[in-house]
């Protein structure tokens, strides 16, 4: 296993259920796992784990940003 993918297992298992919980307010209960895993896909895209000084922040980051862009698509097509 690379670091990089290493580093992100790491990150999964520390961080996977407080993330799941972060996005669940953020995005809802049924876009969360969506979240969650476009979350873990864009580190594991970007091979960043391994290198990152505060990960589980630029994770949060991450899932942020997705579930903004996922308010911002729904209310588009509400529109």
């Amino acid at each position: 296993m690379s670091a990089a993918r290493a580093a992100l297992a790491g990150l999964y298992q520390a961080h996977a259920h407080e993330l799941h919980e972060f996005a669940r307010h953020r995005a809802g209960r049924q876009e969360a796992e969506d979240v969650v895993q476009n979350a873990y896909l864009h580190l594991l895209q970007r091979g960043t784990a391994a290198t990152l000084e505060y990960p589980r922040a630029y994770l949060f980051r991450i899932a942020a940003n997705l579930a903004v862009d996922l308010a911002r698509k729904t209310n588009t097509k509400s529109r």
